[in-house]
């Protein structure tokens, strides 16, 4: 989703009760896997290494 700066954005996270959070950035990550085919692809995509998207994507097979 593009934001723009006069633009208002609701967002949503969920909070588990284990201390675990989903929310736009772990969403944005998952769209940028299925868009880009790869982990390693939608971390470069979005600007984080790989290792702080595979740390994401375990975090959330670890939430589910």
């Amino acid at each position: 989703m593009r934001r723009t700066p006069d633009s208002a954005v609701i967002s949503l996270r969920i909070d588990f009760p284990n201390g675990y959070r989903l929310g736009p950035g772990k969403v944005d990550l998952l769209e940028a896997i299925h868009a880009e085919g790869s982990i390693s692809a939608a971390g470069r995509a979005m600007g984080m290494s790989y290792r702080r998207a595979w740390l994401l994507v375990d975090e959330m097979n670890r939430m589910f």
